[in-house]
Parts: structure tokens; C-alpha cells; sequence
């Protein structure tokens, strides 16, 4: 529908010289093909192990087919980040959920497999330079 209306009239989205190409150029990317399956099948298994704590790079690779280097190449390829990066974003995700929905630091912390409310919160000021409970919402 917006590469239709795009071909159809002179529409500015964006200023400047090349705005039109750009959205149009934009428009006619073609789609990601979809993850192998095998690494979607590892991020299901990573979402379901998160509040249980560690979760090892050998543990998820054994349940495929591929070897562990296999599957670190492939894996960071497919989805961009390092395993074991991933694995602290979707922590990370999991706990400011958490505590967005209004538990405590360390229900979340809990929640998304991290050790205790003060791995969270050094882990929060590394990644973002904020303490885990700035995520908190005011009331």
C-alpha cells in the first residue's frame, strides 16, 4: 500500500533531495528469510530456560545437530548477536517486563534467571549506565 501511494503521487516523507528514492527504495527490500530452524528451536528453549538460571551454550547446541562451534557461528550469524550477548538481552528484557508489570527488583531478578537484585542492578548500570530500579514506573 505505501509503495503504491508512493508511485502514485509526490509524497515528501523525509526532506531533502532524496527523500522519495529513499522510501521507495525502502519499500522494495526484499524480506529476511526465515532463521533455520534450528536456531529458532534454540531461542524457544533459551525463553523457557531464562528463570532457571545458567544457561550454557553446550546445554542448548546438544539438542540439535550441530557442533558447538557450529553452532556459535550460526547462531550469531542468523540472529546477530553473540549466544551468550542474546542471552542477557532476553535477561534483561525478562526482568524490565518484570518490573514494568510492578514486582519488586528482586522478584524480577529471580524471574529472569539473574542470581539475586544486586547481579541485576550491576548488570542494568553496565549495559545502560541506570540502576534497575529507574526501570520502575512512578505512581
Amino acid at each position: 500500500m505505501l509503495r503504491e501511494h508512493l508511485d502514485q503521487e509526490d509524497v515528501r516523507i523525509v526532506s531533502g533531495a532524496g527523500a522519495r528514492i529513499f522510501w521507495k527504495d525502502w519499500t522494495e527490500r526484499r524480506a529476511r528469510p526465515a532463521i533455520d530452524t534450528r536456531i529458532s528451536r534454540a531461542i524457544i528453549a533459551i525463553e523457557q530456560l531464562l528463570p532457571a538460571g545458567t544457561i550454557r551454550l553446550a546445554d542448548i547446541c546438544a539438542e540439535g545437530t550441530l557442533s558447538v562451534g557450529r553452532f556459535r557461528h550460526l547462531f550469531a550469524a542468523e540472529i546477530g548477536l553473540p549466544f551468550q550477548r542474546f542471552v542477557l538481552w532476553r535477561r534483561l528484557a525478562a526482568a524490565f517486563e518484570s518490573l514494568i508489570e510492578g514486582t519488586t527488583v528482586t522478584e524480577a531478578a529471580h524471574a529472569a534467571g539473574f542470581a539475586d537484585a544486586a547481579h541485576l542492578a550491576r548488570t542494568t548500570r553496565a549495559m545502560f549506565g541506570i540502576r534497575a530500579s529507574d526501570i520502575v514506573p512512578q505512581r
